[in-house]
């Protein structure tokens, strides 16, 4: 099994350990016109620049720290130009009923769309 895929699989479970709080996190940045374009940013690393700490690996007992960001936190940090924007926009699955989760890795970096399994 290739590296990424094994991180995917690692992420997929971790996830699906707190998908009923990332639904309702996802709700309340859309609810709270924050912003139309939640993004959950899913990394390993001690810090991360993009977007506000949500789940701690190390408290929560997985792998893999969460924090929520946007579209808009993502154009101003320069990690989507603004040229790809509408593109980004155009992709974007919808959010009550897809997480979009960029993984974060020493090895690379990449958005995964993945459907919410409980019912909104």
């Amino acid at each position: 099994m290739s590296q990424i895929n094994e991180q995917l699989k690692s992420v997929d479970l971790d996830v699906a350990t707190y998908e009923d709080y990332l639904l309702e996190v996802s709700k309340l940045v859309r609810d709270q016109k924050v912003s139309q374009y939640p993004i959950f940013v899913v990394h390993q690393e001690a810090q991360v620049i993009l977007g506000k700490p949500l789940i701690d690996a190390a408290k929560a007992k997985t792998k893999w720290s969460v924090n929520i960001s946007h579209l808009e936190d993502f154009v101003n940090k320069e990690v989507i130009t603004k040229e790809n924007v509408e593109t980004f926009r155009a992709n974007f699955k919808p959010a009550d009923q897809f997480m979009c989760l960029f993984l974060l890795s020493p090895e690379n970096a990449k958005f995964i769309f993945r459907p919410f399994t409980i019912k909104s």
